[in-house]
């Protein structure tokens, strides 16, 4: 209810307040996660369609007390690191092994996420 509020009032502005608020939501939701980690991130990678948003890379350059690069930036490729995270997380997954980290998501043991499925082995 509270997100359909929100969209709510965003329509109600004008389009540039409309798009400073919602930078301006994307930067504070970004910065209240980083200051759950365990440790700060040292820097920020931006990837997707939002590294080719500048106004959005600027607010978040602003906004985090880290380095903020795009994907591109560091050595990454952009448009399809969904996808390779996918992957690779698929691949980790089937072979049994873990996928988070006690020290990149600060769980208590390394834990694996995700189940195999086969199409057409339920029926």
């Amino acid at each position: 209810m509270a997100f359909s509020a929100y969209f709510d009032h965003l329509q109600s502005l004008p389009p540039q307040d409309a798009e400073a608020t919602s930078l301006a939501a994307i930067a504070l939701s970004l910065v209240t996660g980083l200051d759950l980690l365990p440790k700060a991130p040292r820097r920020a990678i931006v990837f997707g369609p939002a590294r080719r948003a500048p106004r959005l890379v600027s607010v978040l350059t602003e906004a985090l007390e880290c380095q903020v690069i795009t994907a591109e930036e560091a050595g990454l490729p952009g448009d399809a690191f969904y996808a390779l995270a996918a992957a690779h997380m698929a691949v980790r997954a089937a072979r049994g092994l873990p996928t988070s980290f006690p020290g990149t998501t600060g769980v208590k043991t390394a834990v694996g996420g995700a189940n195999l499925s086969r199409p057409g082995a339920l029926g």
